[in-house]
């Protein structure tokens, strides 16, 4: 153990003969090697970092603050805190962008409020004047890109000049993720994601994998020491990049390795090869069968999968005639005029109307044979005398149901017009009204006007 230590401590001291001559001759009480005087060494070492850092942006007069808040592993938050400015080179005098960390600081509380107090007493307490400060750059989480409650709103009014500017990265994430709900991209976006959780969560994928890429010197070498698939993150469109590379390039071996362990008896890898629907376009999942970008030749015969199911209404009857309603409205009033529940008012009959011809259909509704015509049954029914008839046939209130329908949809359609150009107009005038409020108050005459550097 004692000559372990003493091995790394020359590890140390490689290069440095000074440093070596030190932990060689020294009394072991004097080495400094001890862990809290290495702390305390590394703490000395940032704080002339740290000081370098604050004067060469007090130097440059204007600044931007950058920062997001993160949880690390033992759950505690913690804001990372950088600077944005110009720096001139003393011996070219060439002017270039500097982004340096400032430091990490601990969160107890995620609101806009206290971030906003958190990172100023930052800058406070590391002597940089705050007033300088020109451009303020965030995520666009509520707690801070909101506008009344957030870090942003709360610097600015503690540093008017200060801009908040929606960090540029996270848009080209948010862009991203917006068009990854595409269809087709969402497809191919699930499709990796399920292959590389199904590799990296099985030993048995993972060595058949390994065994394959090792067979493969081409893909092997293109991999550029990948060993695994990538996962994806959502939150964090590098890592799609990466994912979909890693599985374009090991796509030969992770379609030898599935059909091997398929070979094998493995009946889950079958399951996996069924994300192509080149390799494998007669055995698709419906849910991938949905998604697939190729369609079927006319001379490809149908499989068992593209079948249509039998739709479960086929025992279903064809729809009743007029005369087979007539029929079973006729019938059901007798019913209910024999046990006294329907009372027959009377109801005269059109002069411009004849009453309805016996029809020659003999259907009832329990289906038995009857010499009489079932609309006949019905209107003798409803009328003792048989001059009696309905004011209207099926045809024509069905030609009045629709007119009113028609009538109702050109109403509604113009209704909804009339409302939505209204919202329309009264949100575009109070959008022109904040973009006015917001140039007048941070364009006012006794505010300093905003400077992004």
């Amino acid at each position: 153990m004692k000559l372990s230590i003493t091995r790394r401590k020359f590890a140390w001291a490689q290069g440095d003969d000074i440093l070596r001559d030190h932990l060689a001759n020294s009394s072991s009480r004097a080495k400094y090697t001890s862990p809290d005087i290495q702390n305390e060494i590394i703490n000395i070492i940032g704080n002339q970092i740290r000081t370098s850092i604050v004067e060469n942006c007090n130097n440059s007069k204007f600044f931007t603050l950058i920062a997001d808040e993160t949880t690390d592993t033992s759950t505690r938050e913690q804001v990372s805190v950088c600077l944005r400015y110009l720096e001139r080179d003393t011996i070219t005098n060439k002017i270039s962008i500097k982004e340096d960390f400032l430091d990490f600081v601990m969160a107890t509380s995620t609101t806009g409020e206290h971030l906003a107090e958190l990172l100023i007493e930052t800058l406070i307490s590391a002597d940089i004047i705050t007033m300088n400060m020109r451009a303020q750059g965030y995520d666009g989480a509520a707690n801070m890109s909101g506008k009344y409650k957030g870090v942003q709103a709360r610097i600015c009014e503690m540093v008017p000049g200060a801009m908040y500017v929606h960090c540029k990265s996270h848009c080209l994430n948010l862009a991203i993720v917006h068009s990854c709900k595409d269809t087709s991209v969402r497809n191919v976006m699930s499709t990796v994601q399920e292959v590389a959780f199904s590799f990296d969560y099985s030993s048995k994928k993972l060595q058949a994998f390994y065994q394959e890429l090792d067979s493969d010197a081409t893909t092997k070498e293109n991999m550029d020491k990948r060993t695994k698939l990538r996962t994806l993150c959502e939150t964090r469109w590098t890592s799609r990049a990466d994912a979909l590379y890693t599985f374009k390039t090991s796509f030969p071996v992770v379609v030898h390795a599935l059909e091997r362990l398929r070979e094998n008896g493995d009946d889950k890898a079958g399951q996996n090869l069924e994300f192509d629907p080149i390799h494998s376009p007669g055995q698709t999942t419906p849910k991938r069968r949905r998604c697939m970008p190729m369609t079927m030749s006319p001379s490809t015969p149908p499989t068992k999968q593209h079948q249509v199911n039998p739709s479960p209404f086929g025992e279903v009857g064809q729809k009743l005639t007029s005369e087979q309603i007539a029929a079973s409205i006729g019938n059901e009033i007798k019913r209910m005029h024999r046990r006294k529940q329907l009372q027959y008012s009377g109801i005269q009959t059109p002069p411009n109307m004849s009453p309805p011809h016996e029809s020659s259909s003999s259907l009832s509704i329990d289906g038995s044979a009857s010499p009489s015509s079932s609309a006949g049954n019905m209107f003798s029914a409803l009328s003792p005398n048989k001059r009696e008839m309905p004011l209207f046939t099926f045809k024509q209130v069905s030609m009045i149901c629709e007119r009113m329908l028609k009538d109702r949809e050109e109403q509604i359609k113009n209704e909804y017009n009339s409302v939505l150009t209204c919202k329309l107009a009264e949100q575009y005038e109070a959008f022109l009204k904040f973009n006015h409020d917001q140039i007048q108050r941070r364009f006012a005459t006794d505010q300093p006007v905003s400077y992004v550097s």
